[in-house]
């Protein structure tokens, strides 16, 4: 048998002053002394046993003292496990980011070896800079680091100093502003390709998955998310209806990542929820892929009310989907670009061929019109000089 309580507690009677007090040694919450030494146990004094127990469940359920007497790396942990992750108001996308930057680029770092009383901007300043991590890894870490410190001061632990720091921007991957677009040749190669019947088996299967999406991708211009989390119910004749995403949730397990799982969420933002016309054409794709996945789902054994699957009735993984669409990619000639290439030659098609800002955001689903403007900035020249010499005419 184990020591019992009683044994582990260690209590005497002690004078004081010519008092007579109880002594009790106990084991209690980790605490770092006045030298800065780690301890489990603090011996407390009073008039009776019963006093000095109350002391000490005082001690431990202090959670004020607690956090002070602690290292800054163990209340950040201790933050992101039993705060940041449970929270509902951030993005379960920023927290893996947000977490991962932080367990990778940060947690070893001399400057989480401090008591959280120790920290003032010049310190976690010094930390940025010597990171050799992307300028974004620092971004995200210092946004975990804002939510963090905010908590602490509210809890008058300690000052907030993410408020003086600098931090590292990313540089944009076009300095001239402009996104990339598939041109007309592309495009027509793609739809030319997706459109084959002289193809292998496994081709076959590889433009089944991918046919519909694209052409979707093509006319709508919505976000690959929105296109996997379409039902049959979201077609009409005339619009498709966006009101959510297909998302690739983190599973967080001590507070880092282990692994991931695909999840229907809502839309990005309110503005994201939206109605897209189409056409009849695309009405009529629509009835030839129902066609084909309700044969396949007679020949699978699955039943499903979701437009995009895999072949045992899942949600697609967006992720696994890139891969397959380079392969289709390079068989049709074209740049491997990933999806978000179609949702961007939309906007600058539409912007084009004069479709108003406003319009275009809506389309789009865009909160902030000056991320719609970015499509009329990738105008191409000879469209610019057509439209001042309209001004002229």
């Amino acid at each position: 048998m184990g020591e019992s309580k009683e044994k582990k507690e260690k209590r005497k009677k002690v004078k004081i002053n010519g008092q007579e007090y109880v002594s009790l040694h106990i084991k209690v919450r980790p605490y770092l002394d006045k030298n800065g030494n780690r301890k489990e146990y603090k011996t407390f004094y009073g008039k009776t046993l019963k006093e000095c127990k109350g002391k000490a469940d005082k001690f431990n359920a202090d959670d004020r003292i607690k956090a002070k007497d602690m290292f800054f790396g163990e209340l950040v942990e201790d933050y992101i496990r039993n705060t940041f992750l449970p929270s509902s108001k951030v993005k379960e996308r920023s927290k893996q980011r947000y977490v991962d930057a932080y367990n990778n680029n940060m947690a070893g770092h001399k400057v989480t070896k401090r008591l959280i009383t120790e920290i003032d901007y010049r310190c976690l300043q010094e930390a940025y800079n010597e990171m050799t991590c992307a300028a974004s890894s620092v971004e995200a870490i210092h946004k975990l680091l804002q939510h963090f410190f905010a908590l602490m001061e509210q809890e008058g632990i300690c000052k907030d100093p993410t408020k003086s720091l600098v931090v590292p921007k990313a540089e944009k991957k076009n300095k001239s502003g402009e996104i990339v677009v598939f041109t007309d040749e592309e495009l027509e190669a793609v739809k030319q390709y997706i459109n084959r019947t002289d193809v292998s088996g496994f081709e076959i299967r590889r433009i089944r998955i991918l046919r519909f999406l694209i052409l979707l991708a093509i006319n709508t211009g919505a976000r690959i998310g929105e296109l996997l989390a379409l039902t049959y119910d979201d077609i009409y004749p005339d619009k498709i209806v966006i009101n959510k995403q297909v998302i690739t949730k983190p599973v967080f397990k001590d507070g880092k990542t282990d692994g991931y799982e695909l999840s229907i969420e809502e839309t990005k933002s309110e503005n994201s929820v939206r109605s897209i016309p189409i056409t009849e054409e695309t009405y009529n794709e629509l009835e030839q892929h129902r066609k084909w996945h309700q044969e396949e789902m007679l020949e699978k054994g699955y039943r499903t009310n979701q437009l995009f699957t895999t072949n045992t009735g899942r949600l697609h993984d967006p992720r696994s989907l890139r891969h397959t669409l380079d392969r289709l990619h390079e068989d049709a000639g074209v740049p491997q670009y990933g999806f978000h290439v179609y949702r961007h030659t939309f906007g600058t098609k539409l912007a084009a061929n004069g479709v108003a800002l406003q319009t275009l955001a809506s389309l789009m689903g865009h909160s902030d019109i000056s991320v719609t403007a970015k499509y009329y900035i990738n105008i191409p020249a000879a469209e610019k000089v057509k439209a001042i010499k309209t001004l002229s005419a």
